[in-house]
């Protein structure tokens, strides 16, 4: 049997070992790479291979059952047509750090496959809601719901808010509850990891919680849905609520969202009636917010021309004292930076995409593996000094609107990276 292996690294390619069993896909096994040996993960198997003197699989790491489920592979698979990351990459975030080294596990998984229970509809909704212990209270019905047929994932922007939290449930829950963040020690955050394969648990944590779901998963909440903590600022870049969307699609099961308030991206699968809006107080705001296609503000016929429509609305804003935030889907100032005499690109040297211009900070960025440089005065080609930026950023429309002395206009960059798979202008 021909083991298909990935790596912890950025390498778009699975690499095939013999193995002389079978069902490992979802081990842990030790092999030689590069001279070295090294730990790596079986994402699949099959029968044939085209590469001569295959090695062989030193060590099977997972004794018992695999560390990664089938469905935790079949989620790998969907999260690799979202996001720009290797397979290996993908895989290792849901492996606990003590299990990335040579450590070897026999231990059984306790979670009995339930029977599938017939849905009419999953649930995807956002509780609007102010008061923070309002919103607890809706939660803990759902979920004292949730764990009679399996477990909840309970997920928190910060580890204070984790606390508060934690107190407010342990009362009713506390033989069920698992915490899992990436501040624990390794010890400390595999035996919780350990007791999720019990089944029927309430697993709270951070960001890094939506990884490790079980099998028996019935229900995902994610409080504070706005908040900046979900997105992820290294390499694998993601954002929580969009992960967990995924997952829910995938597993069919209810996703519960909350807030005082929903971020853009929420806000535009409201609009589109992938998510229900829940407003105890039938008092929503969301109505006077005015969403205008990315189109209409920048105009590709001509070249960086917002339009009139626009500019009289920022207008009629300034002169009324009042601040108005442009959410655009680009930072920098160009998307990339081209040489107008043989047409040179600069690409990323891990070959990710082509490096943003950022003119504030005279750099050529990456947008996914955060590789930086210094941005050139020539071409690295052909010499020529004319190196034209192409494309609209974020620093770019904020030049152009200083033009028409519009001091009130923010471009929050923090905020547009949360929301980068959106295609539209907020105002």
């Amino acid at each position: 049997m021909i083991a298909k292996v990935v790596f912890n690294l950025g390498v778009e390619k699975e690499f095939d070992y013999f193995s002389s069993g079978a069902n490992l896909a979802g081990k842990r096994v030790l092999v030689e790479f590069n001279k070295k040996k090294l730990v790596g993960v079986v994402i699949k198997e099959t029968k044939k291979t085209n590469v001569k003197n295959i090695k062989d699989i030193k060590v099977v790491l997972d004794e018992a059952s695999p560390t990664l489920s089938k469905e935790q592979l079949r989620f790998i698979y969907m999260l690799k047509r979202y996001y720009p990351y290797s397979l290996g990459e993908l895989a290792f975030i849901m492996i606990p750090s003590l299990l990335r080294s040579s450590k070897r596990l026999n231990i059984e998984s306790k979670i009995v496959k339930k029977r599938s229970v017939s849905r009419k509809k999953k649930a995807c909704i956002f509780l609007k809601e102010f008061n923070p212990y309002c919103r607890l209270e809706t939660y803990r019905k759902k979920i004292a719901s949730a764990l009679k047929n399996g477990s909840v994932i309970f997920c928190v922007p910060t580890l204070s808010h984790l606390e508060i939290v934690y107190k407010d449930l342990e009362k009713e829950f506390s033989s069920k509850i698992v915490l899992l963040y990436s501040q624990q020690k390794r010890k400390e955050f595999f035996s919780e990891w350990l007791k999720i394969k019990e089944g029927k648990k309430l697993i709270l944590g951070t960001r890094i919680a939506i990884f490790y779901f079980p099998e028996d998963l019935e229900l995902i909440i994610l409080d504070e849905e706005i908040s900046p903590f979900y997105f992820h600022p290294e390499k694998p870049f993601y954002r929580l609520p969009e992960v967990a969307y995924l997952l829910c699609q995938m597993k069919k099961i209810d996703l519960m969202l909350g807030g005082d308030f929903p971020s853009l991206g929420i806000f535009k699968m409201i609009e589109e009636g992938k998510i229900k809006l829940v407003d105890k107080k039938k008092k929503s705001i969301l109505s006077s917010w005015k969403i205008l296609e990315a189109k209409d503000v920048v105009s590709k016929k001509y070249f960086l021309k917002v339009h009139p429509l626009i500019i009289e609305i920022l207008r009629k804003a300034e002169e009324e004292g009042k601040k108005v935030a442009i959410f655009y889907p680009r930072g920098g100032f160009s998307l990339y930076l081209k040489c107008t005499n043989c047409g040179y690109l600069y690409f990323c040297p891990k070959g990710c995409s082509p490096l943003k211009y950022s003119q504030e900070r005279e750099e050529l960025i990456c947008p996914f593996c955060g590789y930086r440089e210094k941005a050139p005065s020539s071409c690295r080609r052909c010499s020529s000094s004319y190196l034209k930026p192409v494309g609209i950023g974020t620093e770019r429309l904020s030049f152009y609107f200083k033009r028409f002395r519009m001091n009130s206009i923010s471009l929050p960059s923090r905020l547009t990276a949360l929301c980068f798979s959106l295609s539209k202008i907020s105002l």
